[in-house]
């Protein structure tokens, strides 16, 4: 199955106190990353790739996954003319990230376009290859 991905516009909030990980803006929305070295406030643009992400209908408690965001189906379609599989479009905010899933993920939580569900992203799926200053391209 080829690699889709989706090309989000975040800015930077800060870093952990703790851990190696940034604090980056989506809409509003809270996602965690690998440390990137920019000052808040910069905007940055991340490439989400559509294999990791993860779509439930109610927030998850208890869960190594640290990015767990807000969002709504957008839209349901074939993936690459891949029997079985399908691609949801999931909009945050004016933003929108993809997510490649089974069809018996779609018939199992019932997803239809309009449905709000939360996308999950593991942290460790984003690369510093992934991150790009907004005014630049990949």
């Amino acid at each position: 199955m080829k690699e889709q991905s989706a090309l989000v516009t975040a800015s930077v909030v800060g870093d952990h106190p703790q851990y190696a990980m940034s604090q980056l803006n989506l809409e509003g929305e809270q996602l965690w990353v690998p440390k990137v070295d920019e000052v808040a406030g910069t905007s940055l643009r991340l490439r989400v790739f559509a294999n990791d992400i993860s779509i439930v209908r109610t927030r998850p408690s208890d869960s190594s996954i640290r990015n767990v965001i807000p969002c709504e189906v957008r839209d349901i379609s074939t993936l690459n003319e891949q029997a079985g599989y399908r691609q949801v479009a999931l909009s945050v905010g004016k933003e929108t990230l993809f997510a490649n899933v089974t069809e018996w993920a779609i018939d199992d939580l019932s997803l239809v376009e309009g449905d709000k569900v939360f996308a999950q992203l593991k942290g460790v799926s984003v690369a510093k290859s992934d991150f790009a200053q907004s005014h630049r391209n990949f």
